[in-house]
């Protein structure tokens, strides 16, 4: 079983875009979930590696990300400053062990005002390769409404 976000490019044929950081993040998990909590404790902007060269050749973005502390990592807040996504249809979707959405969607709503923005899909992190079939039911009830 591929990764959510692989599942979804596979079904709507979308390019994926991995949001990288300049500074990669420790190997080793717990090394790896300090660094995540000190950037949420700062409120930090991570610089990223990675940029879209023409935003405007999107109509359609769907954020998949992982819970790091009950948040978007801190990177996705820092793609949301650095592009425009206004008239588009951003559709969330998170993978977590535990937590959810917990209040991403309408921060994202703050960010992005002239967005529409689409409580998407939560797929436990625990059983992320046994939801497959989730994610592409959901993924078919979304491109039917394309």
């Amino acid at each position: 079983m591929r990764r959510s976000n692989h599942v979804i490019h596979e079904k709507t044929g979308g390019k994926v875009f991995p949001i990288l950081t300049e500074q990669k993040y420790p190997a080793s998990y717990s090394a790896a979930v300090s660094a995540g909590l000190a950037e949420k404790a700062k409120n930090a902007r991570p610089a990223l590696s990675t940029h879209i060269d023409d935003m405007a050749e999107y109509n359609t973005v769907f954020i998949v990300y992982p819970a790091w502390w009950y948040k978007m990592p801190m990177a996705v807040y820092t793609f949301l400053d650095e592009y425009d996504l206004s008239g588009k249809v951003i559709y969330m979707c998170v993978v977590s062990s535990s937590s959810g959405f917990t209040g991403e969607i309408s921060q994202v709503m703050k960010m992005e005002p002239e967005a529409q923005v689409v409580r998407g899909i939560s797929v436990n992190g625990e059983k992320v390769f046994e939801s497959r079939a989730k994610i592409e039911e959901w993924i078919d009830g979304v491109m039917s409404n394309w």
